[in-house]
């Protein structure tokens, strides 16, 4: 499972303005029906410091449709796609419950 998230996650460090981009460690867990990468609901994924959300989703391979209906908390406080992951920190990933 290691070698599986490196290979998603991983880039090849690059320069801008001189500076190198950090990658970072985030703690992920999902919850409920989604699908589980490698079948794990709790792992820790290598990730660029900047990476947005989305870009984060789909690096996990949910497909553009599905990222919508997927709840993202990031230390705990609701995220949309475009929220830009900065630092070491908690992701949960849940979809919406329906009622009614």
């Amino acid at each position: 499972m290691e070698k599986f998230l490196r290979t998603l996650f991983t880039r090849v460090p690059s320069f801008e303005g001189g500076l190198e981009i950090e990658m970072i460690t985030v703690h992920v867990q999902i919850l409920g029906v989604l699908t589980k990468p490698c079948g794990k609901r709790k792992f820790d994924a290598p990730c660029s410091e900047g990476t947005t959300v989305s870009e984060f989703l789909k690096a996990l391979r949910f497909t553009e449709e599905h990222i919508g209906f997927i709840k993202v908390f990031i230390n705990g406080k609701e995220e949309r796609s475009g929220y830009i992951i900065r630092g070491e920190c908690t992701i949960v990933l849940t979809t919406a419950a329906g009622g009614g």
